[in-house]
Formats: C-alpha cells, structure tokens, sequence
C-alpha cells in the first residue's frame, strides 16, 4: 500500500523552517524528487540510526579531531576538522611538531572513527593527500597512504628520488608542519 501526503506549508515553532526527524523514513524515494527548495535542513539523529538498506543515507556528521603521532611527541599544534558522510570520512589535520620524542615517525593516529575491518587493501579504499609541508626527516617526491584495518591510524608512505616506489620511511621529526587529507571507509 503506497500513501501520498502533500504538504504545501510547514510552520515551525521557531519559525526557522527547519524540521528535525525523531524516526527513520520509510518509501522508495519517489516523492522526494518534487521537493520545493527551502532554507530549512534535514537534521540527523545525535545517535545514528542504522539502516540495513545500503541505499539509506542514515548518518551524517561533522566535527573535530587531533591528529597525534603518540609517544612523548609535543606539539605547536594539532588539530583538524572531519566530515562523515555514510561510511565514508574525510578529515582535514594540521600537525606542527615541536619535538618528535618517542612519537612515530610514519603513522597518524587519531583518526575520528575506525576503519573497515577489510580482509584486503582493495576492500578499504582510502586515500591521503598532503597540502603544505616542511621540514620533513626524509627527502620526498610523492606520498600515499596505508588506512590501517579497523584502526584509527594511517600509515604515511613516501617515495624518495632514489626509489622506484613508495615506502615506509621516515617523514616527521621535530619541527615538521603538514597540512593534510585523509578519507577513507568506516567500519
């Protein structure tokens, strides 16, 4: 059984428009594509509401999280923004190392959610690019990435002028400062 509401005037108690949902909607989505524009917003549940079609977007979410190298490393700053889409994250970080210490030299860690727990890298497909940088412990010509399997880190890989290839080498130590985007799927 398919049932039709037409809705021509929502009035608010606010009067800003827009119209939260306290439960998940149900349909084939055929009625949403006549939507008049407005200047109201879907607002998403605090907690997320999973939903068992993949064709669902059932979780939306914005917000901040601290990239870290772990160890006794310290900062000048440390910081980024995230946005989560579905499964999908995309995290902007900023780290300005002012001592290394006993952090990690390759590996991010801090990433606001888990990773896919893939059995293979093809399963978890992720990325990482690298806006400003310097003072880097290694001389580097390209970067890739590693999104560790169900974990919140990731693995900086580097190619070096001698190389054929990315590897694992060391990028931070004390001073480095780097801009950079990861995305990647959640578990």
């Amino acid at each position: 059984m398919v049932s039709t509401v037409k809705v021509t005037n929502i009035d608010t108690p606010d009067n800003t428009g827009n119209i939260t949902f306290d439960r998940p909607i149900v349909g084939d989505g055929s009625s949403l594509t006549n939507l008049p524009a407005h200047s109201g917003n879907v607002a998403f549940p605090a907690t997320q509401v999973a939903s068992a079609n993949a064709n669902t977007l059932d979780d939306y979410e914005e917000g901040s999280w601290t990239p870290i190298l772990g160890g006794s490393t310290t900062y000048n700053e440390n910081g980024g923004h995230y946005i989560k889409i579905g499964r999908f994250c995309i995290c902007h970080g900023i780290l300005r190392i002012n001592a290394i210490g006993t952090g990690a030299t390759y590996t991010i860690s801090g990433l606001p959610f888990t990773s896919a727990g893939a059995t293979n890298v093809n399963d978890a497909p992720g990325g990482f690019s690298i806006g400003e940088h310097d003072s880097l412990a290694t001389s580097v010509i390209d970067f890739s990435c590693n999104n560790q399997k169900s974990s919140t880190s990731v693995i900086v890989k580097s190619k070096t002028v001698a190389a054929t290839a990315n590897a694992i080498n060391a990028i931070f130590q004390n001073n480095t400062r780097m801009n950079f985007t990861v995305y990647y799927l959640t578990a």
